[in-house]
């Protein structure tokens, strides 16, 4: 890692009573805690980690049952790795390609939202995400529309000023905010909500998912790339959309 994160840094490990585990040489211990599921078990690596190389070491007695599952780090740091390219456009999904090494960074201080995966440092990311801006209007004259063109999201939730709008889940990806927005300062926020597709994987399938996920997914030899798939997130391009209307706006709640 580039930079030590700042706060705790957490190795989850699936079942890591099987394991003895040492970061760095120094031997670490699973906590109560669990993460995304009851299955993967939290321990806190921060005293052991540094900057630079770290290697993190499992050992067990091998026999049945006993596998290697994926282990993930979680904290207050963002990543990078080698852009490759893009592939994969069934049902209009697209496909990021990157290349390790993944080194952990410093989090940006701001982000531009457009795709969090690919260009601001989160390409593992699993969650929700709040990204705020002040906007500053003349006059609020008309209805209002926040438009959001090719996001890439699971939801996407609008509030100006603490009013939040009906979430979106479908095209067209627009929200009025009439009413809600005054003349002066306002702050727009947008909560995006991913999938675990980023976090679970298929992760080396060459050219994507295709119609589905299923085990062969991560077994397709003959589809295999030591690149690692990615989708998008982020919001796309957004747009403040001012109409004249004599309707009556449909109001935000808050």
């Amino acid at each position: 890692m580039a930079d030590l994160p700042r706060g705790p840094l957490t190795l989850v490990v699936e079942r890591p009573e099987r394991f003895r585990i040492t970061v760095n040489g120094q031997v670490v211990q699973p906590g109560e805690g669990y993460w995304r599921d009851i299955s993967f078990r939290c321990v806190d690596i921060t005293g052991a980690a540094r900057a630079g190389r770290n290697q993190v070491v499992l050992e067990s007695v091998f026999g049945t049952g006993l596998e290697l599952e994926s282990l993930y780090l979680i904290g207050d740091f963002a990543v990078t790795a080698e852009y490759v390219g893009q592939a994969g456009h069934l049902h209009g999904q697209t496909f990021d390609y990157f290349r390790g090494p993944f080194v952990l960074i410093a989090e940006p201080q701001s982000l531009t939202g457009a795709d969090l995966t690919r260009q601001e440092g989160y390409p593992f990311f699993a969650g929700r995400i709040v990204l705020r801006q002040t906007v500053t209007l003349e006059d609020v004259e008309g209805r209002s529309f926040l438009e959001f063109d090719d996001p890439h999201a699971i939801v996407l939730k609008v509030r100006v000023d603490g009013r939040q709008a009906e979430p979106l889940i479908l095209p067209p990806y627009r929200v009025e905010v009439t009413g809600a927005l005054r003349a002066g300062a306002n702050q727009v926020e947008v909560e995006m909500v991913s999938s675990l597709r980023n976090l679970l994987g298929p992760h080396h399938l060459r050219g994507g998912d295709g119609d589905g996920v299923g085990p062969d997914h991560f077994e397709n030899e003959a589809l295999w790339t030591d690149d690692y798939t990615l989708v998008p997130f982020g919001l796309g391009r957004v747009s403040l959309v001012r109409r004249q209307s004599g309707l009556v706006p449909r109001p935000m709640t808050g």
